[in-house]
């Protein structure tokens, strides 16, 4: 006859651990709301972490309502949590922004003509401007 061995799991919140809990124990913090989106779960005795939000059982029963929200830091407040399309916005307008950079730096390197870099000056500052504004989207003041 085999035992049946429960499975337990730490919670991680800023670096700070709690537990170990058991599933059910797990699913009444979440409905409890004592359980943030952005905290990391991990099994006892393994390395890999997943967010509550990842975890459909949990992440319904910490946000019902399936708004793509989280508690802050303080628990008080809730604030939009930013799409993964935004930051891979940001970065592409970043890569691009770097490679206008060094085509400019090689083209300025090698001696052209001025009549020759200013296309690729307005190149430049279009795409640190582009860069810029899809920063200010993903993290607004």
């Amino acid at each position: 006859m085999k035992t049946i061995v429960k499975s337990t799991y730490v919670v991680v919140r800023q670096g700070r651990s709690a537990g170990p809990y058991t599933a059910s124990q797990l699913r009444q913090l979440a409905a409890n709301q004592q359980l943030l989106l952005d905290d990391l779960v991990c099994r006892v005795g393994t390395h890999v972490r997943t967010r509550v939000r990842k975890i459909d059982g949990l992440s319904r029963l910490v946000n019902p309502t399936g708004n793509a929200t989280s508690l802050s830091a303080n628990g008080d407040q809730r604030e939009k949590v930013k799409p993964a399309s935004a930051l891979v916005t940001a970065l592409k307008t970043y890569r691009q922004w770097q490679a206008s950079r060094r085509v400019l730096a090689y083209m300025s390197k090698e001696g052209k003509a001025s009549i020759e870099i200013e296309p690729l000056l307005a190149m430049e500052i279009a795409s640190r401007d582009e860069f810029t504004q899809s920063l200010c989207r993903l993290f607004p003041v």
